[in-house]
């Protein structure tokens, strides 16, 4: 896949690039995407970079969507392809937070905004997990290692 001309904003602060088609079925009676259509284009996003960066998985838990929250700032409608990048803004002992810029490829403006955060979870024991030294360094290798730096083509 060639990634085509995007705008610097996207490109320059934020990696895990990948993108999607937009379906009509995506599209609601306002004839624009629906909203929650953006949540599951960051959610894929998320886990693009969460794989691209080969973050630490512990066995038997894994990370968890706590809170979500999304500024929608330009209406997609079919056809167009929007591109996504994903970068973590923060990590601490309990929780990290990424943020999500969605693209409109056909318009080249941002659509929408989705800020992230999550917590890692035992699931064996149904708990939270605190996030240990060694994942918080590995996590803030990762935001730094692929900040402005497009992932391989085959994302």
């Amino acid at each position: 896949m060639i990634i085509p001309p995007l705008p610097a904003q996207l490109t320059d602060s934020y990696s895990a690039l990948i993108s999607r088609e937009v379906n009509w079925g995506d599209m609601d009676a306002a004839n624009h995407v629906n909203n929650t259509i953006y949540i599951r284009w960051s959610e894929s996003a998320r886990i693009a970079f969460w794989e691209a960066a080969e973050l630490p998985m512990i066995p038997q838990s894994g990370p968890v969507l706590s809170k979500v929250s999304a500024k929608y700032i330009f209406p997609v409608s079919f056809p167009d392809r929007v591109w996504m990048g994903t970068r973590m803004n923060s990590v601490d002992g309990e929780a990290f937070t990424f943020e999500s810029l969605i693209v409109s490829e056909r318009h080249q403006r941002v659509a929408c905004l989705v800020t992230s955060t999550g917590v890692m979870f035992d699931y064996l024991k149904q708990q939270k997990l605190p996030i240990l030294p060694n994942m918080q360094e590995a996590f803030s290798r990762a935001g730094q290692v692929f900040l402005g730096k497009p992932f391989p083509q085959a994302w």
